[in-house]
């Protein structure tokens, strides 16, 4: 989703997720996407969205599981 779609509709992509392995995969699979940036592994309540400055979208995916809160 993140490279077939979002990659070709926004100019810059911050990705996390809280599994090390999502982000692994994530990286290999976009080589070649210059807009996508990793931010690292965080759970939702973790990652600070302030520290990207405006944000114009969240794209939210399989998750609801996960918030503790």
């Amino acid at each position: 989703m993140t490279r077939d779609l979002l990659s070709k509709i926004y100019k810059s992509i911050i990705l996390f997720d809280q599994c090390p392995k999502a982000i692994e995969d994530a990286e290999d699979n976009t080589l070649n996407e210059d807009n996508i940036e990793y931010s690292g592994v965080h759970s939702m309540q973790d990652f600070d969205f302030l520290k990207w400055g405006e944000i114009n979208a969240i794209y939210i995916r399989w998750c609801l599981g996960y918030l503790n809160r």
